[in-house]
């Protein structure tokens, strides 16, 4: 009896709910609206990734461009440097050259008193009593002054000879005569100076030598042979 009962009510709801219809916001129609909204979304990512990439891309080779500017502006900063570091090289080379030719060194002899008062020609005569000698340019025992600097000098001799004496001299620079005189006095004791002035070359010798015949020169404390040699322009 019971089984019966059970069967006939079940019986009876289905035929009741047989006729109606399912709901729109059914379990079917909210999963539909879901996956619509899923592939929605996933359209949406789609385009965001490819826009994503896009500017990924361009942030890319902007920062490409930049590093190659920045090589570039590296390697000609280097450049710059290193030019720089030549041009200020070349001006203190040029600073040191003008300080060099600026600078004049003093060079400066003078000596008196010859080694015999009589000169024998073909001979050099050596000045022994040497007053001044900044340079250390000149020697008393050769009679020999070396230029130590390329320059203009002034040299300046002065010789005293015996009456009835002839006095054949010359500058000699290196083995080349610069110069030629004669001294000569028939009654008293005469002395006479010369000057020039003489391109020499560093390194260059330059002597006073006798010509032609030997000679007597007079040497006292009032009569003075000299000879000497001043350095007034460098280069």
């Amino acid at each position: 009896m019971y089984v019966f009962t059970l069967t006939l009510f079940v019986t009876l709801v289905i035929q009741q709910t047989s006729g109606f219809k399912e709901p729109e916001c059914s379990r079917y129609h909210y999963e539909e609206q879901i996956l619509e909204r899923v592939v929605r979304m996933g359209m949406e990512f789609k385009y965001q990734k490819k826009d994503v990439t896009n500017i990924l891309e361009t942030v890319a080779a902007k920062l490409d461009a930049f590093s190659k500017e920045l090589q570039v502006l590296k390697r000609e900063n280097e450049e710059l440097k290193s030019s720089l570091r030549d041009e200020v090289q070349i001006s203190i080379s040029d600073l040191e050259k003008v300080k060099e030719k600026s600078f004049l060194p003093i060079v400066f002899f003078n000596s008196k008193n010859v080694a015999d008062t009589t000169v024998k020609a073909g001979h050099t005569i050596v000045f022994t009593e040497t007053l001044v000698n900044d340079g250390n340019a000149y020697d008393n025992t050769t009679g020999i002054f070396t230029a130590p600097e390329d320059g203009i000098y002034l040299v300046s001799l002065h010789m005293c000879v015996k009456n009835k004496q002839n006095l054949y001299y010359g500058l000699v620079i290196d083995g080349k005569e610069s110069l030629r005189g004669e001294m000569y006095e028939y009654r008293a004791v005469t002395c006479n100076s010369v000057q020039q002035l003489l391109t020499i070359k560093a390194g260059n010798r330059v002597w006073i030598q006798v010509y032609v015949k030997d000679a007597v020169l007079l040497q006292s404390a009032i009569h003075w042979n000299m000879f000497s040699a001043f350095l007034l322009n460098k280069g």
